[in-house]
C-alpha cells in the first residue's frame, strides 16, 4: 500500500547506527511498486562493502531505539520496515562471497609488499 512508502525526506536521519534509512527503504520501495528483488537484493548486499558509492549499516542493525520514528513525517513503523527489508534482500551467500573477496585481495596485496 502507498501508505508505507517512504518519501526520502531523510528526516529520520541521523541514525546510531549508522543505517542509510531513506537509501533501504528505497530498495523497498523498488521491490514493492517495480518487483525490482534482483536490483534490489544486489544493491542492498553491497551495503558494509568497501568502496560502495554510500554509506550504511544493514537493516539488521538496527537497535529499535526508536529515534526516528518521531521525526518522520510519514509516520513510518520505521524499524519494522527496516527488519522487512533486509529479510526479503539480504543475500548471505552473496554477502559471505563479498567478505572473502575483499579478504583474498588484502592478502595478495601483503603477500606482494612482504616479497
Amino acid at each position: 500500500s502507498l501508505a508505507d512508502v517512504c518519501t526520502f525526506c531523510a528526516e529520520c536521519l541521523p541514525c546510531s547506527e549508522d543505517i542509510n534509512i531513506p537509501e533501504v527503504l528505497r530498495f523497498r520501495n523498488l521491490l514493492k511498486a517495480y518487483d525490482m528483488q534482483d536490483y534490489g537484493r544486489f544493491r542492498y548486499n553491497m551495503l558494509e562493502s568497501e568502496g560502495h558509492w554510500f554509506p550504511g549499516n544493514f537493516a539488521s542493525k538496527c537497535t529499535e531505539c526508536g529515534d526516528c520514528l518521531p521525526r518522520c513525517p510519514e509516520k513510518l513503523e520505521i524499524p519494522k520496515l527496516l527488519f522487512e527489508t533486509h529479510k526479503q534482500l539480504f543475500d548471505r551467500k552473496s554477502w559471505i562471497k563479498s567478505r572473502l573477496s575483499h579478504y583474498v585481495v588484502g592478502v595478495g596485496k601483503f603477500l606482494r609488499e612482504l616479497f
